[in-house]
């Protein structure tokens, strides 16, 4: 996956933006969940 690329080095995070990531990815697999019963390879 290359979302971790679209992430920018100024969010607070710095290098642990395992979390950031951690968190969109929650956000999106709901968002997914919703619309769809099994989540994206995206």
């Amino acid at each position: 996956m290359n979302v971790h690329v679209r992430i920018p080095a100024g969010t607070g995070y710095g290098g642990g933006h395992l979390g950031f990531f951690r968190s969109a990815f929650t956000t999106v697999r709901a968002a997914f969940t919703s619309r769809q019963p099994r989540p994206r390879g995206r």
